[in-house]
């Protein structure tokens, strides 16, 4: 008789696990915001002086979007944050790594570092403008302030948080400043440095619209100023809700550059 032949047991395939799909519960939660926004004016919750309905906050944004209105403002806006935001970030690193590989300079000048990060930035925004203008320098140099103290932090905890251990062994083995930067120094500063860039694009639009408070002619800053001078809320919420949905489209960038590189790091 022939022997039947047996088959072995497959092992069966990992099942695929599908990302859940938030966004139908986040277009429910807005919904509710907007209901409730709604009620709220309707029934005399919410002053109209201060909250206009939701139909006319959006219908101001459609119109101010749709003729080109806002180009100039979000341009100048952007523009000075985009400017503030790069020299902040580069400054803040480039301190932090000298403090932090040049010992006798961080002890020399971290706790000045630390007195001048104790004062609230934005009490500086009217001295910036004495010092550079009502210009978009002023604007740039506010942002740049509150980024760097973000980076120069986050940087300097990042660099210090290599472990030492991997560090002498690594010069043990002969290995240059530029091996040891990019094998060990950089893999560990990637979630720090995402991290960093994303604390400091809000850190920049916010230098940016308080410079806008303080003197300017245009800009998103300057419009929610003038609306809330003119009694606008519909104008007011529009321009709020333009800089939220801005930070947010840049964060969302943000995001998807942190789950690219979020293999490369130090294990």
């Amino acid at each position: 008789m022939m022997a039947t032949r047996t088959e072995l047991p497959t092992a069966a395939e990992p099942e695929v696990k599908r990302a859940p799909r938030n966004w139908p519960w986040q277009l429910l939660v807005f919904a509710a915001f907007v209901a409730v926004w709604h009620l709220g004016v309707q029934y005399g919750l919410l002053s109209r002086r201060s909250f206009a309905e939701p139909a006319q906050v959006f219908a101001w944004m459609w119109d101010w979007h749709s003729s080109g209105a806002s180009l100039p403002h979000l341009g100048f806006t952007l523009s000075a944050a985009g400017m503030g935001y790069l020299v902040g970030i580069v400054l803040g690193a480039a301190v932090a790594a000298l403090f932090v590989f040049v010992p006798f300079l961080g002890r020399v000048f971290n706790p000045f570092m630390a007195l001048v990060n104790g004062i609230p930035k934005i009490v500086l925004a009217p001295l910036l403008v004495l010092v550079f203008g009502l210009g978009v320098e002023s604007k740039v140099a506010t942002a740049a302030l509150l980024v760097f103290f973000a980076s120069f932090f986050n940087f300097s905890g990042g660099l210090r948080s290599v472990n030492r251990v991997l560090i002498d062994n690594t010069k043990s083995l002969g290995a240059s400043r530029l091996q040891m930067a990019t094998s060990l120094y950089l893999p560990a500063m990637v979630a720090w440095t995402i991290s960093t860039l994303r604390v400091g694009i809000a850190f920049a639009l916010l230098g940016v619209v308080v410079g806008e408070f303080v003197g300017a002619s245009e800009g998103i800053g300057w419009n929610i100023k003038l609306a809330g001078e003119l009694t606008q809320p519909e104008r007011l919420l529009g321009a709020l809700i333009t800089l939220g949905l801005v930070a947010a489209a840049v964060d969302r960038v943000l995001v998807v550059v942190e789950r690219r590189f979020s293999q490369w790091k130090l294990a």
